[in-house]
């Protein structure tokens, strides 16, 4: 069972990328608006819209980028007022955040 279950979730982790869309966007910050609620609200839909922001987290997955969440936003927040590029963003993390660093 446990092979099983580990097998699973790299499966998951993996592919993620290709599960995360617009709808699982909101909802990932739907719950992270209880925790920190003033950055998201300085971020969407001031900064980005939440298209783009689901269109930046589908990258970060496909890139194997892990991380919190709250830490992605507060970069967001701080390199989306220079660039709103999707591509940009992404490149703009630190290579420490990328996993395998």
């Amino acid at each position: 069972m446990t092979v099983i279950t580990t097998h699973l979730g790299e499966l998951v982790r993996q592919h993620a990328w290709e599960l995360l869309g617009r709808a699982e966007t909101k909802r990932l910050m739907d719950g992270l608006n209880e925790s920190h609620p003033k950055l998201l609200e300085e971020l969407v839909p001031k900064l980005l819209t939440l298209a783009r922001l689901a269109a930046f987290s589908n990258n970060c997955c496909a890139s194997g980028f892990n991380t919190d969440l709250a830490t992605i936003l507060e970069v967001l927040l701080e390199t989306a007022s220079m660039n709103k590029n999707v591509v940009a963003l992404v490149e703009a993390f630190a290579p420490g955040f990328w996993r395998g660093v």
